[in-house]
């Protein structure tokens, strides 16, 4: 039978949709997926970086990945020491490979970091030659060498440069045998596994462990037998087109250039794969340009699903649009949240065709959320703090870096006045004082430490007024008073939720809420009102209580003196 009229227009209408990347990304989702199943046979995603008590892997391959791996990847077609002057294809050893592939899935904070590193490190910002979603991998028990998406040869030429770069360090990490005269634990034993647990690892302000330890069950959601479709992926690169042209019908159509959008997995294959297939993310920034005319940033700190969660919240708004743009429901079977994974996933031996054909008929073979597959989306999302420059947005900083607007991350303590009255260490704007890893002093709001500051000055807030609030309620005259604490109680919990959730985002507090996602108060929250209740330990809103306001109710009020300074 001929295809209708209506059938034409469709496939058509599909054929250019295909043809808007300048990529095959059919052909590199195959790729995409080989790789991740490969790493993960070799226990690369889910168990070598997994840290233990005396394990050094992580700290070792991180050394590895910035000390090495991306120093030769962007000089080497650029030494005039190579034999050769044609480029050459390069094909990261396992370990570095995994931390390469989650680096580049944060766009933003990934180039940053080169352009950060490219006068140290004299490294050349130009797509290097490489081989897209490739490795090679050292068997220590048979000694034999697996190779992922490449040739034996590109990867006999990319040991071959690494020996001739760095004589002293092994190539692949556990091979035993090597000649190489560096130890594995002998590189940076600063660098503990407890460092990388509590997230002081940071690549110009990017949580790189934090992202393996997310990215380790992706494999799981892109692993249905749908996957295995050709016509599946064709639609999903479909879909993926209608996903970019959504967020800039949200700036021109709907006004909210902020609006958080999420995927369904079958789309977030193809996102990855787009921000993946090159060195330097080159073809995808100039797709995302074309398509809606700028780069769209990629976020995976989103992860809570509970009701009413900030994910959710937004993928319920994404299905909303997405319903009005298009006239269809936001769904594909096959391609949506499948739950968190198995205990069998986690074994070297873990097959998805048999794992995915269990799971898909048996929910409760999930680990959690087995309520919500075939429901949700992905945890990938548009972050709402997009900006076309890379320099101008907020990261995460350490104390002795300075913040994208040049103020420093930290400020020691001046010496206390002597004279009554004056205090020498008074409020700073964007500031927060307290004693912290680099001493007593002000802590810039784009470091770690001020978040901690700030949790742990909130916390103690709450205690004290909790205990004032109970004692309110036995002396009948301060009734009145203690419905005031209440609700600043309720604010403070609310700001302490919010400095605990973005504490383990990829990026510091920059305006929040987000368009179509909100908080629990109505009232919108710029950063600098969470900060000016961080420093000053006070509630983010005053309550009118007929009598003048809670404010401070410290005696004095939570602002004076040195509750936001330094007290002297």
């Amino acid at each position: 039978m001929a295809p209708s009229k209506e059938e034409k227009v469709a496939a058509s209408s599909k054929a250019e949709m295909l043809s808007e990347f300048s990529i095959d990304l059919v052909t590199n989702a195959k790729l995409h997926r080989t790789f991740l199943q490969s790493l993960h046979q070799h226990k690369i995603s889910w168990d070598n970086l997994v840290l233990q008590n005396e394990d050094f892997s992580f700290a070792v391959s991180m050394h590895r990945y910035t000390q090495l791996w991306l120093p030769m990847i962007y000089n080497a077609n650029t030494q005039e020491m190579l034999a050769c002057k044609k480029q050459t294809p390069l094909v990261p050893p396992s370990d570095v490979a995994w931390l390469w592939h989650c680096h580049r899935l944060a766009p933003y904070d990934y180039m940053r970091y080169i352009k950060s590193q490219e006068k140290e490190r004299k490294l050349s910002i130009e797509d290097a030659a490489f081989v897209p979603f490739s490795f090679q991998h050292y068997d220590s028990n048979t000694g034999a060498i697996d190779v992922c998406n490449s040739d034996e040869e590109v990867c006999r030429e990319t040991r071959r440069l690494w020996e001739r770069l760095y004589p002293k360090e092994r190539f692949f990490l556990n091979d035993e045998s090597s000649s190489s005269l560096v130890s594995v634990t002998d590189v940076d034993k600063s660098l503990t596994p407890a460092d990388c647990q509590n997230e002081c690892v940071l690549l110009n302000g990017f949580d790189l462990y934090g992202s393996t330890l997310r990215q380790a069950t992706f494999l799981w959601q892109v692993s249905s037998p749908a996957f295995e479709d050709n016509d599946f992926l064709q639609d999903a690169v479909v879909n993926y087109f209608r996903f970019l042209s959504l967020k800039k019908h949200c700036a021109d159509t709907v006004g909210k250039e902020r609006f958080i959008i999420v995927p369904t997995y079958q789309i977030d294959l193809m996102w990855h794969t787009h921000m993946l297939a090159d060195c330097n993310g080159t073809a995808y920034r100039q797709d995302c340009r074309r398509i809606l005319g700028k780069t769209l940033d990629h976020d995976d700190s989103l992860n809570d699903r509970s009701e009413g969660s900030d994910l959710n919240r937004a993928f319920d708004a994404t299905k909303k649009l997405w319903l009005e743009v298009y006239g269809v429901e936001y769904f594909v079977r096959g391609g949506m949240y499948r739950g968190e994974p198995p205990a069998g996933y986690y074994r070297s031996d873990w097959k998805a065709a048999e794992a995915s054909i269990l799971c898909n008929h048996h929910h409760s073979d999930v680990v959690g959320n087995a309520h919500l597959v075939d429901k949700a989306g992905a945890s990938s999302t548009s972050p709402p703090s997009e900006s076309t420059s890379v320099e101008s947005r907020p990261r995460w900083i350490t104390p002795g870096e300075t913040s994208s607007t040049g103020k420093p991350g930290f400020i020691p303590m001046k010496e206390k006045s002597t004279t009554r009255g004056v205090n020498n260490n008074e409020q700073m704007k964007e500031y927060i004082f307290g004693d912290g890893p680099a001493g007593v002093g002000y802590y810039h709001m784009h470091t770690k430490e001020a978040y901690g500051l700030a949790i742990t000055r909130f916390e103690k807030r709450i205690k004290d007024r909790e205990c004032f609030l109970c004692a309110s309620l036995i002396i009948l005259p301060c009734l009145l008073f203690g419905i005031c604490v209440y609700f600043e109680l309720k604010d403070l919990k609310a700001s302490l939720e919010v400095f605990r959730n973005q504490l383990n985002a990829p990026a510091p507090l920059d305006a929040l809420p987000a368009e179509g996602v909100g908080a629990e108060s109505k009232k919108k929250k710029s950063a600098d009102a969470y900060w000016a209740a961080a420093a000053c330990g006070a509630a983010l809103y005053n309550h009118d209580c007929g009598g003048g306001t809670c404010g401070g109710a410290d005696g004095g009020g939570a602002c004076g003196g040195a509750a936001c300074g330094g007290g002297g």
